[in-house]
């Protein structure tokens, strides 16, 4: 029983680590990695995709692993794509007057 337990927390955990990783994590660091070389090559570009369930989420800076609530995995998703638009919206804040372009 005790092991069923951990079993079921430790896939909840794993599920919000991949989740935020392939919604976040991926296009931050690949961002990151080629914002010299869109520098140099401007006119440039740089597109993050997101959804609309930005929209309906919020950050609880608090409780990031979400250890104190229920796991659902569209409100991990939702802030996953939520981070997504506030790392696009500060990178074009940095990046204006700039010759290359960010979208959303």
């Amino acid at each position: 029983m005790v092991f069923q337990a951990f079993l079921h927390v430790s896939i909840i955990r794993i599920s919000i680590i991949i989740i935020f990783i392939c919604n976040f994590s991926g296009p931050f660091l690949l961002t990151h990695l080629l914002l010299d070389k869109l520098k140099a090559s401007a006119p440039s570009r740089i597109i993050n995709n997101t959804a609309l369930a930005y929209q309906l989420a919020s950050i609880d800076f608090e409780d990031i692993q979400a250890e104190k609530k229920e796991f659902i995995p569209g409100e991990v998703y939702g802030q996953s794509k939520l981070a997504n638009m506030l790392f696009t919206r500060k990178l074009a804040k940095e990046l204006e007057g700039k010759t290359y372009t960010e979208y959303q």
